[in-house]
């Protein structure tokens, strides 16, 4: 009987680990269509219409699920269970959006929750006008989402092979900025939340940032412990010439995917650097806080932006601009720099690898609106950073600002990319292949 119930459990224990989302959460539709891009007559594939504005991951998390087959994104469309929103619609933070993933070959779309929008009254001071575009990153190891909710103080694990939503922290001290960073094996998830204050106006802008890290069972999704502050940052002002109200702020918190004892940090800032350790855009950071240092220094009349850890963890990549856009790599534990492309033009301006780091894709920035929705024609380009050479995979509209920017996302081998695809005052979900 032993022999017959283990024998049971390891059977069970087999179906849990093959489990797909598509066995726990509901298929709504299909909207997929195809057209041939002009410039690269590729086929690109349209995941879903453009009824709606629907925005795939920013490019420093996960988009691509369950081995590349589904494209994990958002939706600013109604619940399809028929149930109401939250929310009242009043500013794109108080309206509920749909966490959604599409079947690639298929086009099946399927509905993994609701990101909704809480009354924020409960939290006074404490709730912060932080931006709120862009919510998930996801494990694959774990096969789990992380998201937080529209209005900043509720973070959750969602389990893609059970269909279980837990409720991992709430915030009630402070508003977390977008978006979390899960490691791949789901064992550590990082968030950077504000709070109020300090409130000396002569030289701090009335906000900190801290980054707390989490650690999870990744059989359960629950917490281990409790959370764990790394790092704080209070928001300073930095006047400079061209800026005169310019302040340094603390956002993008990112892992390691590899290394859970690793991540990376931006100072953000407007305009361009002065050469300064204030204004070096990436920093690293050891998460037992033994070293907290700049990763490479952001040189006088550039843009260090966009940079993201290498699947294997070894390397970060980021866009390097000044007038026209180059590419770099750099190991952040010795600031060792690598320039892999410059002069771009139009400038590159996010990015994303493959595993073998041999292919990097970009969208670019011209910034000429061609109509009434600031829509414009951009161009998404593989670097082959093996051959040196450049190509264009397509040219698409894209909208002007968040949530509607490209943001190009490859897959790990390389083969596939989806971004979003800007149409009239919303957006769609697109992928083409790279071979």
């Amino acid at each position: 009987m032993q022999k017959i119930t283990a024998m049971v459990a390891l059977t069970l224990c087999a179906v849990c680990v093959q489990a797909k989302l598509a066995d726990h959460f509901p298929k709504i539709g299909n909207e997929k269509t195809s057209a041939q891009d002009s410039v690269s007559l590729k086929t690109v594939t349209y995941l879903t219409s453009g009824q709606y504005i629907n925005s795939s991951q920013y490019p420093h998390n996960k988009a691509w699920l369950e081995n590349d087959k589904y494209v994990m994104f958002e939706s600013v469309r109604p619940r399809p269970d028929g149930q109401p929103c939250t929310g009242d619609n009043s500013d794109y933070r108080r309206t509920e959006r749909q966490l959604m993933a599409a079947d690639v070959e298929s086009g099946d779309i399927y509905w993994l929750g609701s990101i909704e929008v809480e009354d924020t009254v409960q939290y006074g001071s404490y709730h912060l006008s932080m931006s709120s575009m862009y919510h998930t990153d996801y494990a694959p190891g774990s096969n789990s989402v992380v998201y937080y909710d529209m209005s900043g103080h509720n973070l959750y694990m969602l389990n893609l092979n059970t269909g279980e939503r837990k409720l991992l922290f709430n915030v009630p001290n402070g508003t977390i900025g977008d978006p979390p960073s899960i490691t791949d094996d789901g064992t550590r998830v990082v968030i950077y939340v504000a709070h109020p204050g300090p409130d000396n106006l002569t030289l701090f802008t009335a906000r900190t940032t801290s980054i707390v890290y989490f650690d999870i069972n990744p059989a359960t999704n629950d917490m281990i412990g409790s959370p764990v502050t790394v790092y704080t940052y209070a928001y300073k002002k930095y006047p400079t010439a061209s800026v005169p109200n310019n302040s340094i702020s603390l956002s993008h918190a990112v892992i390691n995917p590899a290394n859970k004892d690793e991540m990376s940090f931006c100072h953000g800032y407007a305009g361009y650097a002065d050469g300064s350790v204030a204004m070096a855009r990436i920093w690293y950071l050891k998460m037992d806080g033994s070293e907290v240092r700049m990763a490479t220094p952001t040189p006088v009349d550039h843009i260090h932006t966009h940079e993201v850890w290498s699947a294997k963890g070894k390397l970060m990549y980021f866009v390097d601009i000044k007038g026209t856009g180059g590419i770099s790599s750099v190991d952040p534990r010795n600031g060792k720099l690598i320039k892999l492309i410059e002069g771009t033009s139009p400038r590159c301006l996010h990015i994303s690898v493959s595993e073998d780091e041999t292919r990097v894709v970009f969208d670019t920035q011209c910034s000429d609106p061609v109509d009434a929705n600031l829509n414009h024609l951009e161009n998404i380009t593989l670097f082959d950073a093996v051959t040196g050479q450049l190509r264009v995979l397509a040219r698409q509209m894209e909208g002007r600002d968040h949530p509607r920017q490209m943001h190009p996302l490859i897959t790990r081998k390389g083969d596939k990319v989806c971004f979003t695809v800007a149409e009239g005052p919303n957006s769609k979900i697109a992928v083409v292949n790279v071979d």
